[in-house]
């Protein structure tokens, strides 16, 4: 039995890529659906499933071309926050970033922060930095788990 099989595809891929042929659900007449609709969880099996919707919204508003060179803008400030901001201790946090916050708001955290000082210091001011965008983009830059804990069954 193949990975496929064990590990079933997830509804998005089953319904936008198999059964109707497009490359994302905003190409979808139906969009958005029922699976855009349900609850969302407390738990994220990956982070970037917190952008799901804001991501086909933006792919409906202004294309697909678009939203990839947005993608790429986010790939290249994150690679200037881990060269030039990263202290060793900040990558996971970057990561996050990235991928949760508006270009906009990376953009303008980064410029922000500025260049002066140690690396250490030039962290501290991006991280205080991005951490305020959050705050005004109603981010949260953690992973979100529901998952129980040890603890959950004492």
């Amino acid at each position: 039995m193949g990975f496929d099989q064990v590990h079933p595809s997830c509804p998005v891929v089953t319904c936008c890529v198999i059964k109707r042929g497009l490359q994302v659900c905003a190409e979808c007449q139906e969009y958005p659906c029922e699976v855009f609709s349900r609850p969302a969880t407390l738990r994220d099996s990956f982070v970037t499933h917190q952008r799901m919707a804001a991501n086909q919204e933006a792919i409906q508003r202004f294309g697909l071309a678009a939203f990839v060179l947005a993608q790429g803008e986010r790939l290249t400030m994150l690679e200037e926050m881990l060269g030039w901001f990263d202290d060793g201790r900040s990558k996971s946090f970057y990561c996050l970033a990235a991928a949760l916050l508006s270009v906009d708001g990376l953009h303008r955290a980064i410029d922000t922060a500025g260049d002066d000082g140690d690396v250490k210091a030039r962290a501290k001011s991006l991280r205080a930095v991005l951490e305020a965008q959050a705050v005004d983009e109603e981010v949260a830059l953690e992973l979100r788990d529901d998952r129980p804990t040890a603890r959950d069954s004492e």
